[in-house]
Protein backbone atom coordinates (compact mmCIF):
# COMPACT_ATOMS: atom_id res chain seq x y z
CA UNK A 1 0.00 0.00 0.00
CA UNK A 2 2.84 2.74 0.64
CA UNK A 3 4.12 1.63 -2.65
CA UNK A 4 0.80 3.28 -4.13
CA UNK A 5 1.19 5.68 -1.92
CA UNK A 6 4.26 6.86 -3.33
CA UNK A 7 3.95 6.49 -6.44
CA UNK A 8 0.53 8.57 -6.80
CA UNK A 9 2.89 11.30 -4.19
CA UNK A 10 5.08 10.96 -6.82
CA UNK A 11 2.94 11.91 -9.84
CA UNK A 12 1.47 15.25 -8.50
CA UNK A 13 -1.46 17.08 -8.71
CA UNK A 14 -1.20 15.52 -12.28
CA UNK A 15 -2.45 12.42 -11.33
CA UNK A 16 -5.96 13.33 -10.30
CA UNK A 17 -6.53 14.47 -13.57
CA UNK A 18 -5.37 11.69 -15.29
CA UNK A 19 -7.71 9.41 -12.69
CA UNK A 20 -10.87 11.12 -12.93
CA UNK A 21 -10.99 10.16 -17.18
CA UNK A 22 -9.35 6.83 -16.34
CA UNK A 23 -12.15 6.10 -13.77
CA UNK A 24 -14.50 6.75 -15.67
CA UNK A 25 -13.31 5.36 -19.01
CA UNK A 26 -14.36 1.39 -17.71
CA UNK A 27 -17.97 2.03 -17.42
CA UNK A 28 -18.30 3.36 -20.65
CA UNK A 29 -16.64 1.23 -22.36
CA UNK A 30 -18.60 -2.21 -21.02
CA UNK A 31 -21.58 -0.31 -21.83
CA UNK A 32 -20.74 0.63 -25.24
CA UNK A 33 -19.66 -3.24 -25.69
CA UNK A 34 -23.19 -4.17 -24.46
CA UNK A 35 -25.13 -1.64 -25.96
CA UNK A 36 -23.41 -1.69 -29.74
CA UNK A 37 -24.00 2.49 -29.91
CA UNK A 38 -21.47 3.99 -32.37
CA UNK A 39 -21.60 7.25 -29.71
CA UNK A 40 -20.94 5.29 -26.86
CA UNK A 41 -17.85 3.45 -28.34
CA UNK A 42 -16.64 6.87 -29.47
CA UNK A 43 -16.79 8.21 -26.40
CA UNK A 44 -15.03 5.28 -24.43
CA UNK A 45 -12.16 6.06 -27.17
CA UNK A 46 -12.43 9.72 -26.47
CA UNK A 47 -12.12 9.16 -22.77
CA UNK A 48 -9.28 6.73 -23.34
CA UNK A 49 -7.18 9.18 -25.47
CA UNK A 50 -7.91 11.80 -23.05
CA UNK A 51 -6.37 9.96 -19.95
CA UNK A 52 -3.08 9.37 -21.77
CA UNK A 53 -3.14 13.13 -23.22
CA UNK A 54 -3.16 14.10 -19.48
CA UNK A 55 -0.52 11.60 -18.57
CA UNK A 56 1.77 12.90 -21.21
CA UNK A 57 1.09 16.38 -20.11
CA UNK A 58 1.42 15.38 -16.54
CA UNK A 59 4.92 14.05 -18.18
CA UNK A 60 5.72 17.40 -20.06
CA UNK A 61 5.00 19.72 -16.70
CA UNK A 62 6.81 17.70 -14.46
CA UNK A 63 9.79 17.58 -16.65
CA UNK A 64 9.26 21.20 -17.30
CA UNK A 65 9.49 22.02 -13.37
CA UNK A 66 12.55 19.90 -12.98
CA UNK A 67 14.51 22.01 -15.28
CA UNK A 68 13.03 24.94 -13.86
CA UNK A 69 14.20 23.77 -10.02
CA UNK A 70 17.53 23.25 -11.71
CA UNK A 71 18.60 26.71 -12.35
CA UNK A 72 18.60 27.30 -8.68
CA UNK A 73 20.73 24.07 -7.92
CA UNK A 74 24.58 23.22 -7.21
CA UNK A 75 25.62 22.21 -10.52
CA UNK A 76 27.48 19.24 -8.69
CA UNK A 77 23.92 18.31 -7.93
CA UNK A 78 21.95 18.47 -10.95
CA UNK A 79 22.82 15.39 -12.68
CA UNK A 80 20.91 13.99 -9.25
CA UNK A 81 18.24 15.97 -9.15
CA UNK A 82 17.38 15.78 -13.00
CA UNK A 83 17.25 11.92 -12.92
CA UNK A 84 15.08 11.72 -9.75
CA UNK A 85 13.27 14.87 -11.30
CA UNK A 86 12.54 13.00 -14.38
CA UNK A 87 11.29 9.96 -12.97
CA UNK A 88 8.86 11.84 -10.90
CA UNK A 89 7.60 13.37 -13.68
CA UNK A 90 7.19 9.78 -15.48
CA UNK A 91 4.62 8.84 -13.12
CA UNK A 92 0.94 10.35 -14.60
CA UNK A 93 2.47 8.45 -17.81
CA UNK A 94 2.85 5.73 -16.19
CA UNK A 95 -0.69 5.74 -14.87
CA UNK A 96 -2.07 6.85 -17.81
CA UNK A 97 -0.08 3.27 -19.75
CA UNK A 98 -1.29 1.13 -16.77
CA UNK A 99 -5.53 2.48 -16.90
CA UNK A 100 -5.20 2.09 -21.19
CA UNK A 101 -3.42 -1.41 -21.03
CA UNK A 102 -6.32 -3.02 -18.95
CA UNK A 103 -9.40 -0.77 -20.72
CA UNK A 104 -8.04 -0.78 -24.12
CA UNK A 105 -8.86 -4.39 -25.25
CA UNK A 106 -12.73 -3.39 -23.98
CA UNK A 107 -12.93 -0.09 -25.76
CA UNK A 108 -11.53 -2.63 -28.64
CA UNK A 109 -14.61 -4.63 -28.15
CA UNK A 110 -16.74 -1.85 -28.13
CA UNK A 111 -15.51 -0.74 -31.61
CA UNK A 112 -16.30 -3.83 -32.92
CA UNK A 113 -19.41 -4.76 -31.85
CA UNK A 114 -20.57 -1.30 -32.48
CA UNK A 115 -19.14 -1.68 -36.14
CA UNK A 116 -20.92 -4.76 -36.47
CA UNK A 117 -24.22 -3.24 -35.38
CA UNK A 118 -23.88 -0.70 -37.88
Amino acid sequence: MNALVDFLREGGWWMYPVLAPGASVIPVAAMATMFKHRFIAFAATMDLALCVGLGIAGMLSGRRMTEQALAMVNPEDAAMIRAAGYAESMRPLQLAGIIAIVVLPLVLAAIARSRRAA
